[in-house]
């Protein structure tokens, strides 16, 4: 009987940046708007980049089952039937169109000229696709082999682990499986790299805690390999880490992760070797935009110059290929010359100028200067994104990313800014530049006394919501993922969500909305994998306010959110 266990590549859901000068997104046909291309693979000699298309009705339609292949043997009705029956077995559901399903994934290979260009799209037929799920996830060798996910008969069916794939002109071998002691993962989440000489596997999936984490692997001779042991230090953390990439040197490996340290979805991360064993990691390296954003990056993939990155990202919908620089200079120096402009008459007016460190929380501000005549020119040396921002008593302006590696590409050193003093000042550009408040929740658990705990709540300033709906401000999101990577963490914690508003309006309609807009806070941890019976919710309309309602000022203190802990 054939059997269809296998993996398929997981995307997860999240959250969105403006692309920036050094990024570069790939145009139609490699990008579509209407599936998701993930995992680009660069070929030894860097004139082919594989990758996964997901849920494409172009797909192969080869299906072997019991040596037939029933898409050659049978009518387009009955094919359809097999087609669902084995999707079904492969989902463990229903799929009542298994092409237009995420369980739909084909290869796919642009042919690059010298100058990187792209010349051709091509579509593999059989064997490197079929009608099950093919993913190529990492280069095997110099040989022009790659690996695949999941393993293949020839008679038909697919079981879970990996195999080996090599080209030869314009075909593909037939994939020779991977073996590895006792691995045994039955999960829709693994991925892996290795390094040049084969010799180190680096693995990802879920361990015993449900996360998925990092494992390597060692070569014991030709493709057998040892039990994967999780990576020791550096790398894993009860957060997920998952697509990694290991450097041609073997000594830096990139990775995905929801950590806290990410921009409020999966960020693509990088830690530095520091043992033979590949156990032991350090110098985390956090990326900044345009490669990361407050939506999803994963599957770093690197040339061997390691200038630049190719990745996968939905900040734009779908999952699209992407590429940027990863270079920085060191030694710079630029030029901003900042005007102070008056958003009512567009003049330059005095202000004062809070500038720093733009996606570190805290430090976005670090520095001051007072503009008597509205200008002020400021010499950056330090080759880091700044957060730059005016003020005037009750005017502020928008705040302005530079990213001073950005600035030396297009502009030569040198970059004028406008900061327009408004009443109501846009939000930051950038949702990582904000000061996002810590929780206070681990401070509150080290107290004793728990009516203490009860008694105390915390007031989420960066949660916000469009005026008199529920609907909440994108740039509010991080600060509920970041309440939700809590509660993922420490499972026997419940909360209460509670809303409250001003006092303009109906009574009734007040409180629903208050009530409505706790809910929709709720939904979004619940999305995120906190159970429901963990968060409770209550409105209270304008019952509770902080201050007086008596001006604007007072009134926007009391539209707010608190969250609090309940114990059992």
């Amino acid at each position: 009987m054939t059997r269809f266990l296998f993996f398929v590549l997981f995307l997860s859901d999240t959250l969105f940046l403006t692309a920036q000068h050094s990024l570069l997104k790939y145009d139609y046909p490699v990008n579509s708007d209407n599936y998701d291309e993930i995992n680009p693979v660069l070929s030894y000699d860097e004139d082919k980049i594989y990758f996964t298309r997901i849920g494409s009705p172009d797909f192969d339609p080869t299906l072997w089952i019991d040596s037939v292949n029933v898409y050659e043997n049978a009518d387009e009705e009955q094919y359809q039937k097999y087609l669902q029956k084995v999707f079904k077995q492969i989902a463990g559901k229903e799929i009542t169109n298994p092409s237009t399903s995420s369980f739909n994934q084909d290869i796919w290979v642009i042919q690059l000229d010298s100058q990187k260009n792209i010349m051709d799209l091509s579509h593999p037929g059989y064997p490197l696709n079929n009608a099950l799920p093919n993913s190529i996830c990492a280069r095997f060798d110099d040989h022009d082999r790659f690996v695949l996910i999941n393993q293949f008969e020839k008679s038909g069916g697919l079981d879970k682990g990996f195999s080996v794939t090599q080209q030869k002109k314009d075909e593909y071998s037939f994939p020779e499986s991977i073996h590895i002691e006792s691995f045994l993962v039955k999960a829709d989440r693994v991925n892996l790299t290795c390094s040049p000489d084969q010799k180190i596997l680096i693995l990802a999936f879920p361990g015993k805690e449900g996360h998925m984490d990092l494992y390597v692997s060692y070569r014991i001779y030709h493709m057998f390999y040892t039990e994967p042991v999780k990576i020791k230090t550096g790398v894993n953390t009860t957060y997920d880490e998952m697509t990694p990439f290991l450097s041609g040197d073997t000594k830096t490996l990139y990775f995905a992760s929801n950590r806290p340290e990410s921009a409020g979805g999966t960020d693509i991360f990088s830690v530095q070797r520091l043992d033979e064993n590949f156990m032991e990691w350090g110098d985390l390296q956090i990326y900044f935009p345009p490669l990361n954003s407050t939506k999803d990056e994963m599957y770093p993939c690197l040339p061997k110059e390691e200038k630049t990155i190719l990745f996968s990202s939905n900040r734009e919908g779908s999952f699209d290929l992407f590429q940027t620089s990863l270079f920085r200079e060191k030694n710079i120096s630029i030029k901003a010359e900042i005007f102070i402009i008056n958003g009512q008459n567009q003049k330059q007016m005095p202000g004062e100028l809070y500038w720093g460190a733009a996606y570190e929380a805290g430090k976005n501000d670090e520095n001051f200067f007072r503009c008597r005549d509205g200008k002020h020119i400021l010499n950056i040396t330090e080759n880091k994104p700044l957060m730059i921002q005016a003020v005037n008593r009750n005017l502020k302006s928008q705040a302005v990313i530079i990213d001073p590696q950005e600035v030396i590409l297009q502009q030569n050193g040198y970059i004028r800014i406008n900061l327009v003093l408004e009443t109501n000042a846009p939000a930051p550009i950038n949702n990582r530049a904000q000061k996002l408040e810590v929780l206070p929740f681990e401070q509150l658990l080290e107290k004793a006394d728990s009516q203490e705990i009860k008694k105390t709540s915390a007031v989420f300033k960066n949660i916000m919501f469009e005026k008199s709906t529920a609907n909440i401000l994108e740039r509010s999101l991080p600060t509920i993922l970041t309440l939700g990577k809590f509660l993922k963490t420490n499972k026997n914690i419940k909360i209460e969500i509670t809303g409250h508003t001003d006092n303009i309006g109906d009574v009734g309609a007040l409180k629903q909305l208050s009530l409505d807009r706790a809910n929709v806070i709720k939904d979004v941890l619940v999305k995120q994998g906190v159970d429901a019976s963990r968060i409770f919710t209550s409105g209270k309309g304008d019952t509770q306010p902080l201050q007086d309602n008596e001006s604007e000022v007072s009134r926007k203190q009391n539209r707010r959110v608190e969250i609090r802990i309940v114990k059992d």
